[in-house]
């Protein structure tokens, strides 16, 4: 029998991987989605399958329909600028949501997700009294 899946630590980084205490975003900006699979003892995991989606949560708005990526027992993936846009525009802020799924190695499905904040520029630069082009 293969080893029995364990758990998942996903995160999201700055486009320089760096994970900050708040996990937000200006809209149009990239970002770096980091999962790690473990075994119930805490061993690195190889899953079988790999899969991840993102979704704007406000409005439920697919923004990456499923995707399938090489197993590994670290996925690394890069959410573009244009996948990192707001979908109201009326609003300072959204949450999204990246869901990964894998399948392991006996079949079994299972879940994680992480979710992190996209901030309109303009609402922040209203905050600290700058133009958009001041931003961009």
């Amino acid at each position: 029998m293969a080893t029995s899946f364990g758990y998942a630590e996903v995160i999201a980084l700055s486009q320089t991987g760096v994970q900050a205490a708040e996990q937000a975003y200006f809209a149009g900006s990239a970002c770096i989605l980091q999962a790690s699979w473990f075994d119930a003892g805490g061993d690195p995991y190889l899953p079988k399958l790999v899969n991840y989606q993102l979704v704007a949560l406000d409005s439920g708005t697919v923004l990456l329909p499923w995707k399938s990526l090489t197993a590994a027992n670290v996925q690394t993936v890069t959410v573009t600028g244009a996948q990192n846009m707001m979908v109201n525009l009326s609003r300072e802020q959204e949450t999204h949501r990246a869901m990964f799924q894998i399948t392991d190695q006996n079949n079994e499905m299972f879940s994680a997700e992480v979710d992190f904040v996209i901030v309109s520029p303009l609402a922040f630069g209203g905050i600290l009294g700058l133009s958009s082009a001041a931003i961009n």
